[in-house]
Formats: structure tokens, sequence, C-alpha cells
């Protein structure tokens, strides 16, 4: 006898169980035939048959007979009664063998009660089945199930319970008991699958809706573009901004946002009170550019031509530039690090900014950020504002069409804070490269990816800047420029758009060379060449007036390429004219042999006519130039007056230097003793810091010199630093000043052209100052030959230009003894 063992199959007496002939055999065997006897057993789990053990089977199984094996591919199995297994044997082949016995029903089932159940069963199930299109196939076969068993069993396949489930049923002796239990199973098998099938029903329709519903769009679409492209003049603006949303790469939830505001302009209509509002918004969200620009390679060379081109100068500025430019190749990134250019005005630094964009091949914007005092105009206003807008950042997005700009934040040390807001804290997300990739605009009301944006700022000082935005960026700071490159930089730049701005050309006039370095050392005081350029147009001008006085308005060359000639027409003119061109070139060397004939004999009569006068004047040589005397009519101004060194030192007086925001320059700090108590008078507006350098350098002076600190009890000392009008701050002076007290106290004085800085410390120490290539430069252009630094900044010294260290002897210092001996005031004696 064949053994069939079987995982999750509902096995039932008296029944009629199916299988495909396939996996029949991959079960029994190939040696299985029709009227065979075979014993049905039921796995506890699924197993093959090399790992099936004796205890793989549940105690209770079912005997049958091979009903029929059929050649369309499937076997059917009648059922019989139920066996108990009372023993299992599985030899090396892994065939299985049992004993079994009969196992008893309790006939505890009413046939008649059992017989109208089954008739109601067959009922629901042709119910359930007339849903489907094959329903009416299978009614026949319902009709001929003779007992519930052999329904529950057809159903094996579909039915959702487990095989413990479907075991319980076997093993239930009671007819009564096994009956319910399959009608339960089979009701809830149905009902299952009405659920399922209505669901899937409803879902089919919901689908179908949408499928006709994405069609008619698709028709509409269709039909809306044909009308457009017949009569493009008679688009709505409703319809352009559709078509602008839909073909826009903007982010989901923008689309969203704009989808919505649209549908709300289409509802309101244009007569509504927020039409205009609604229009505004719609047409900026589709302005902007939402494409994600792919990154560039970049050629340094190029890249620093371009630079070397547009400004001279700034070594440091462009290697740092240019590092940029290599690390955004390499991690083919299109932003960097948040630079901040800091130094005086006219230094190039927002200018600069734009040829970093023409290096890149990017688009330039500039957004002025001094006297920004609300939030709003960095975020932009919230919609329900009257007269919203968005803020500056997206506005300048808006403006260069691109979303990876070159963006130069301009005076950010300029900003201020109000009730409105502090627009500096606003400022965070935007250069902050961990969030600005989500940057939210008030107005716009979604997010913006601002990360491609390259953001440079500028800067006179940082000491307005609050911290936590000065630590988002990289500081570079801008030296001023020394006097020859401002004269390269006048030469080759300002002198040449000057020109330009007035309408002449570098052949219509010359600026000597003692001309232009008299206007940048006498004409002008700054560290930058804003000054300069004011005064480069200011001669133009005037010279302009001479010119036009002078030689008239020059013809306005007319351009053959603007005419509308045919090309036979433009051959045949081009071939006259250089014909003519050779005749006009002979005629003119006829008229320039009879001019100098003319000249000759003119000058012998002392006649000279305004014309031939005309003629002499050859056209490589500038009807203009501008010497170095003529400035004062050039310029309509006197010459600046300049802190020069004096011609005669002076007991108590020493040169010092300081910075400015426009630059360095030097200062004197004048000492003096009156007849009094010894009280101190300190003139010259002086800030805190400042004052307290005073009380260190007379602690230090005395320490050093205590036989002649009585002269200090004895008399009143009075300190003063020139130009009154201007407030003075800062602890370098300190060196100075005790240079100063200890040349007045000993009646030594220390030569002018003798300069110094550096911080004072009680113990002598001269400590570290900031500023110091603008300060070497203001003393070796004020005609300082000797300066006095700290030794700490020795390394700043790199910074400072070539020309300006030539010039000046420059020693670093640690004590103020070293001072005090190198310039005289203190002596081996007073050493003692």
């Amino acid at each position: 006898m064949k053994v069939l063992p079987l995982y999750n199959v509902l096995v039932l007496p008296n029944s009629n169980i199916y299988f495909q002939t396939q996996a029949f055999r991959a079960i029994a065997g190939n040696n299985v035939y029709q009227g065979d006897t075979v014993t049905l057993l039921m796995m506890k789990q699924q197993q093959t048959r090399e790992e099936i053990t004796e205890n793989s089977f549940y105690p209770i199984g079912v005997q049958g007979k091979i009903e029929e094996i059929a050649a369309e591919g499937y076997v059917i199995i009648k059922t019989e009664d139920r066996v108990n297994i009372t023993e299992i044997a599985i030899n090396e082949q892994h065939e299985i063998f049992v004993e079994t016995t009969k196992r008893e029903d309790i006939k505890d089932l009413n046939v008649n009660e059992a017989r109208q159940k089954l008739m109601k069963i067959k009922a629901d199930l042709k119910e359930l089945l007339s849903r489907f299109r094959w329903g009416a196939v299978m009614e026949d076969y319902i009709d001929q199930y003779t007992s519930i068993e052999e329904a529950a069993a057809v159903l094996s396949s579909w039915i959702t319970i487990t095989n413990e489930e479907r075991y319980h049923v076997l093993e239930m002796d009671s007819e009564k008991e096994r009956f319910d239990a399959l009608e339960k199973i089979i009701y809830e098998y149905a009902e299952v699958t009405r659920v399922t099938t209505d669901a899937q029903s409803a879902q089919q329709q919901d689908y179908q809706k949408l499928y006709k519903e994405n069609a008619l769009k698709k028709q509409i679409d269709y039909l809306q573009k044909q009308l457009d492209e017949m009569h493009p003049e008679q688009v709505s603006e409703v319809r352009k901004f559709e078509l602008k949303i839909q073909e826009s790469e903007m982010n989901e939830e923008a689309r969203r946002e704009a989808g919505k505001v649209l549908n709300r302009l289409k509802n309101d209509g244009d007569n509504s009170a927020e039409s205009g509002m609604l229009y505004d918004y719609l047409d900026f969200v589709t302005g902007l550019s939402w494409k994600k620009e792919e990154p560039e390679q970049i050629d340094l060379s190029e890249a620093e031509k371009i630079l070397d081109e547009d400004h001279f100068g700034m070594k440091k500025v462009k290697e740092r530039i240019i590092q940029q430019i290599a690390v955004m190749n390499l991690k083919r990134k299109q932003s960097g690090s948040i630079i901040v250019f800091v130094g005086a005005p006219g230094t190039g630094k927002t200018s600069i900014g734009k040829s970093i964009a023409k290096a890149l091949h990017r688009k330039y914007v500039r957004v002025s950020l001094g006297g920004v005092k609300d939030e709003a105009d960095i975020r932009g206003h919230r919609r329900t504002y009257i007269g919203a807008m968005p803020g500056r950042i997206m506005d300048g997005i808006s403006k260069a069409g691109v979303s990876n700009p070159v963006m130069v934040l301009d005076e950010i040390d300029k900003l201020s804070s109000s009730y409105n807001g502090d627009p500096a804290s606003a400022l965070l997300e935007v250069l902050d490269p961990e969030q600005n990739n989500t940057f939210t605009d008030h107005y716009m009301n979604v997010p913006y990816d601002l990360s491609d944006v390259l953001f440079i700022c500028t800067a006179n000082t940082l000491d307005t800047i609050p911290a936590p935005l000065l630590n988002r960026m990289e500081v570079i700071q801008f030296q001023g420029y020394t006097p020859l490159e401002k004269f390269q930089i006048a030469e080759k730049h300002l002198l040449p758009k000057a020109l330009d701005a007035v309408g002449l050309k570098t052949k219509d006039i010359k600026v000597n060379d003692d001309a232009m370095e008299t206007i940048i050392s006498d004409y002008t005081r700054e560290g930058g060449v804003r000054g300069l350029k004011k005064r480069l147009d200011t001669l133009c001008r005037i010279a302009a007036v001479k010119f036009v006085r002078e030689n008239g308005v020059p013809e306005v060359e007319e351009n053959q390429d603007d005419k509308s000639e045919t090309l036979t027409d433009n051959m045949a003119s081009l071939e006259k004219k250089s014909v003519e061109k050779v005749q006009s070139d002979v005629k003119d060397e006829i008229n320039d042999d009879l001019t100098e004939e003319k000249h000759e004999s003119s000058s012998d009569d002392g006649a000279q006519k305004p014309v031939e006068e005309k003629q002499t004047v050859s056209q490589g040589e500038p009807k203009i130039v501008v010497t170095k005397e003529e400035l004062r009519e050039y310029l309509d101004m006197h010459a600046l007056t300049h802190n020069k060194v004096k011609d005669e030192a002076r007991p108590g007086v020493v040169t010092g230097l300081a910075w400015t925001q426009v630059g360095g320059e030097i200062l004197y700090i004048e000492t003096l003793f009156n007849k009094g108590e010894g009280k101190l008078n300190v003139t010259g507006q002086l800030g805190d810091v400042m004052k307290e350098s005073v009380q260190i350098a007379l602690s230090v002076v005395k320490s050093r010199f205590p036989e002649l600190a009585s002269k200090f009890k004895e008399n009143d000392l009075h300190i003063h630093v020139p130009d009154g009008s201007t407030p003075k701050d800062g602890p370098s002076a300190g060196i100075t000043m005790t240079t100063a007290l200890a040349s007045l106290v000993t009646g030594r004085p220390v030569s002018p052209h003798i300069a110094m800085t550096g911080e004072i410390s009680l113990e002598g120490t001269v400590n570290a100052i900031g500023g110091l290539p603008e300060k070497l430069m203001a003393a070796e252009r004020a005609g300082v030959t000797k300066v006095f630094i700290p030794k700490d900044n020795v390394e700043d010294l790199r910074d400072v230009a070539s020309e300006v260290k030539d010039k000046l002897e420059i020693i670093p210092v640690e004590y103020v003894e070293e001072v005090l001996k190198a310039t005289g005031v203190m002596t081996e004696e007073d050493n003692k």
C-alpha cells in the first residue's frame, strides 16, 4: 500500500481529493496506478521525502483509492474511512510503510438537517461564483456535491486556514461536530471572497475612473495646445501659468503650492481683491530657475588669466580663489567655503566678485546689505501683508535667472537690528551649507535649494559682524595698495575707463608718469583706489572740455558693416574701396610733402594758417598732455596735506603708526612738561584703551628711569595726539607713548625718521598688533626710514609689498629697552 505524505491539504473521509499529475508523481512516485489503495498521512511541517522521519506525521490518516489518473493532467483520489496509524517504517530508499486500524466515527449527524444545510451551502457557493465570468461553468460541478466533505475538499486550495486547523477537523470523531466546523470554514471563505471581490471591483472602478479622467485631460491638453498654437495672442494668463508650472523643474512642495494658488486664481477670477497678489506670486515662482545646473570643469589657467586681466596685484586673494575653484573641480560641486573679503573701501572687494563669476562662467548678482535692519529684507514678507515681496536673496536668484549664480553680499558689516528682527540672524540659514539647501523665503513659503550658489561677502571691518555669522565664513584680508600698484591700476584700468566715459581715447590724452605719481601721492589719501578714480574722472572731464575747444568734435566713423546691401553690392563696394584707399594713400603722401614745404615757407615769413597747424599734429601723438605742473588746473583742487616726517627732532615727540579704515597713517605722540603738581592731561580724542596705554607707559618709564621719576611729581604732564577731530583708540601706540615719555624725561630727542608700533605691557614686553602692512605703507609714504615692530609680527611681513620693505629698515623688537637703546633715549649709564 502506497503512503502519500501531504502538507496543508484538507484531508477528509468520504470525499474526492484532486491533484495535478506532476505534483502527484512527485509525492507518490511513478509506481502508482489507477485502482491502487493509498493511505493519506498529514505531515506536521513541510519536509522533503529525504527529511521525513517517523515523527513527521500526525497519528490519524485517511485511507483511499486512486479513482482516476486522467490524461488531461489530473488525478482523483476517492477517500474512504479514517484510520489510526499504529506503526511507521521508512527504508533506505525513503519509502514509507504503515500499519493502520480503522477509526470509527460517532454517528450523531441528523441526515435531513445535514442535507438542508448542504443545499444552502451549495446555493451560497453558486451566488459567490456568479460574480465571476466562469461561475456558470462551475454550477454543474457544485450540483454534484453529495457531502459537505466533498465541497470542502474542492475548496482546500483556497481556504486560508493553517495546517494544524486542517488536521483538527480530521481528528474530530463526531460527524455533527465535523460538519459544523466545515460549514463554518466554507461560509468564512465565501464571506472573505465576497469582501475581496467587492474591494477589487471598487478599486477597479476607481482605476477605470482615473484612467478615463487622465485620458480626458490629455485630450483637453492636446486640444488646448492646438488652440494656443493657432491663436497665441489669445492665451490667458492662467493658461500661461499652467504651462510654466508643468514645464518647470520645481520640487513637489513648490508645485503643490503653485497649483493651489493657481486654483484660487481660477476660482476667484480677475476681479477678485487678491487676484493681483496671486498673479504676482505665480509670476515670481514660475520665473525662478528650479533647474539643477550641471557642474562645469573650470580651466585654472583661464581663470587666472581673467583675474589678472581685471585686477592688478592681489596675489594672496587670487591664490585663494584658484584654490576654491580647484576644490570645486575635484568635488564636482558648484559652491565651497563662504568667503568674506575684508579691507578698506576701494580695494576691489566687490569688483573681484564679478571677475570670479566671469572666471566660473556663471551669472553675477550683487545684494547690497548696507543699512538693512529688517529680517524681512532677507527672508521676505508673508503674503498676508499688503505689498508683500520676496527677500533680497530670492530676488537676486530671480534676477540671475539661474540656480547657481555668484552672489556678492555687499557691506555685510553694516547690517543692523531693530524691533523688526535681526537680519544677521536670518543670514545664518543662508550662509550655512548644512541648511541652505532648504531655504524657505516667507513670501514663497516653499523651500528653495541655495546649495549651488557661491556666496561672497564683503566688509570694511569684522568688529560689527556677529560671531555666529562670522564663524560660518572664511576671512580674506584685502591690504591697501602700494603707490606702485596704484600707478599700474590707474594706467591699465582706471584711466582708460575714465577716458571712455567722456568719449576720449588713449591717443587723445596723455598723463605723464610724474603727474600720475603726484595724483596718487598728493591728491588721494586712501588704501584703495576709489578716490584715485574720482580724480581721474575729474581730470578727464576737464580735459574733454579743452579737447573740444581746441580740436572740435571728432567725426563718428561710419560702420560699413551695418549697411543692408546684397552680397554682390558688398563685393563691388569692397573692390572700389580698395582702389580708392590706394589712391587716398598716394594723395596723403603728396599732401604730407606739400604740407612740410608749406610749413618751411611759412616759418620763413612768420605766417601760419590754422588749418596748416592742425596738419602738423602727428596721428600717433596725443593732442593733450597733462604734466605735473598742470594738475592744479585739471583737478580743480588743492593737494591734500599728508603727515610727513618732521625736519627737526624734539624731546618728547615720537612718530607712531596707526591703522584706519582707509589705510595706514603716521601720527605723532607729543608730550610736554608744565610747572605743576603732577597732574596728567590727555587730549586728542583718545579712547579708553589708548588712555590705559598712557598709564602703562608712565609706569614703565618710571620703573626704567627711577632717578628721573620725580619730574612727574614736580610737573604737570600733557600728552597730545594731533588731528584732534579724529577719534583714536587701540593698544598699538603703547611703545610710541613709552618712547615719547622716556625722550621727554631724559631730554634726548628721537629722530622723526624713526617710527614704531606695538602694544606695551607692564613688564616692558612689546606685544603683537594688527594692520602691519597698511602701517608700513604709511611709513614709507611719509618718508620714514626705520620702523620698530613687535617680534611676534614678523610673520605678517609676508603680506607687505617688497617695494615697501626695500625702502624701510624694519627692526623686530621684544622688549622696550631695545627700542629705547636703538633710538638713543636710554644709554648704558641709564641701564645701570
